[in-house]
């Protein structure tokens, strides 16, 4: 069978199809036809497609935001950890994609203070993170911040930043 969708990730090219062989862990999601993508939190990803797309659909938009570039590249920007679906959309057809967003691959630290727990993500200083199983007030604290700072991404309340001119998205 012919693919109906191709897509470069970096250096990497897969294909998609009725006859596509996904990666995507049954325990975690049911759909074997699901394509397996990792992005890392506040990092870009650009996707390249083979064939034009008209439409991206994020099952958790507080997960992974999508974008695309034009109807054959799609970038992707990790917002906080955690898994979704993302469906691309072209004429009849529909690809879907099981993203992982994880955060940076620096360790995290988690720190108990009695029933209270606490993750940072710790480089030269220690920055706080969403993780489940955290305290509600540290968990509330720390999704207030990105909230905040997601803000600053927006041009007057009126939704994402335009993309830039860069090389890449002029092909």
């Amino acid at each position: 069978m012919k693919p109906i969708l191709a897509v470069t990730v970096g250096a990497a090219s897969l294909a998609f199809g009725a006859s596509a062989s996904a990666a995507a862990d049954g325990a975690r999601y049911s759909n074997p036809n699901a394509i397996d993508l990792t992005v890392t939190v506040d990092f870009a990803e650009i996707v390249k497609l083979d064939q034009p797309v008209s439409t991206v659909i994020i099952g958790n938009s507080g997960v992974l935001d999508a974008n695309l570039a034009n109807p054959e590249m799609m970038v992707l920007t990790g917002k906080a950890a955690g898994v979704t679906n993302l469906f691309l959309v072209n004429g009849d057809h529909t690809i879907e994609y099981l993203v992982e967003v994880v955060s940076s691959r620096r360790k995290l630290t988690t720190v108990h203070q009695g029933a209270k727990i606490q993750t940072y993500q710790c480089g030269v200083d220690c920055r706080p993170v969403l993780s489940i199983g955290d305290s509600p007030e540290h968990f509330d604290a720390a999704k207030s911040q990105i909230d905040s700072r997601s803000k600053f991404s927006e041009i007057e309340g009126k939704g994402p930043a335009p993309l830039v001119n860069h090389p890449m998205l002029n092909q």
